[in-house]
């Protein structure tokens, strides 16, 4: 992956639109996947590393923001938008994490297994999740 986005943004910079374009690397959770010994065999853990999704924002304005609240994957477009200054309708489910005063009590996920989403053939699993619970 490293890979890939080095070549990504060499390609930006030889066509010298680097400085016009914002780069957004968003991961889903890993629940799918084991790390032993780290952890165990289960495949949808709860494990607190499963719902801090690693979110970067690049863009040449070169401002700084870290967010260590709960966040779900609803907040990623409200909070790209406030980033790269863009004015959009406070409809969106979710909330922007850049200028966010307010973080979320808790946090809803979904998960349809491993392998490609589907959803007509698949089911769901939600969990409601706070910093003490998952539900």
């Amino acid at each position: 992956m490293d890979l890939c986005v080095k070549k990504l943004v060499e390609a930006l910079i030889a066509r010298g639109i680097a400085d016009d374009t914002t780069i957004m690397l968003v991961s889903d959770h890993g629940t799918s996947y084991s790390f032993d010994p780290v952890r165990t065999h289960v495949v949808n853990t709860f494990h607190k590393e499963n719902y801090n999704v690693p979110l970067l924002i690049y863009n040449s304005l070169k401002s700084k923001k870290y967010y260590d609240g709960l966040a779900m994957s609803a907040d990623v477009f409200p909070t790209l938008l406030d980033f790269i200054r863009l004015k959009y309708d406070k409809c969106l489910y979710g909330q922007s994490l850049y200028n966010s005063v307010n973080h979320h009590d808790y946090v809803i996920t979904e998960y349809m297994g491993p392998g490609v989403p589907d959803m007509i053939s698949r089911d769901i699993w939600l969990s409601i999740r706070n910093k003490h619970y998952v539900i």
